[in-house]
């Protein structure tokens, strides 16, 4: 249960979409994660690459190629549609659903 009552919406079946189907599990984690955290920052789904690098899935977090994992989990979900590149960051695609 949240603590701040605060909520992006993620249809149930998220995961049937052919574009969530086409990234790895990493990007789709951070995907939903970038989500959470837009919605928290009141930045309406646009992120800066640091704000992503704060996110990125444990396994990822701890490399010496940190910057380089974020690039590539980024283009990723950008290649998919799920993300467009907005100057030094990323805006997160389904932003107006959430």
């Amino acid at each position: 249960m949240s603590k701040t009552g605060l909520f992006v919406k993620l249809d149930a079946f998220y995961f049937d979409d052919a574009a969530v189907l086409e990234v790895s599990e990493a990007a789709e984690l951070l995907c939903i994660r970038a989500l959470c955290r837009a919605k928290k920052l009141g930045s309406g789904g646009y992120l800066t690459f640091e704000q992503v690098e704060q996110i990125v899935p444990k396994s990822y977090a701890n490399t010496t190629q940190l910057q380089e994992v974020v690039y590539e989990l980024a283009n990723e979900l950008v290649r998919a549609g799920l993300w467009s590149v907005d100057g030094d960051g990323f805006h997160v695609g389904n932003w107006l659903g959430s």
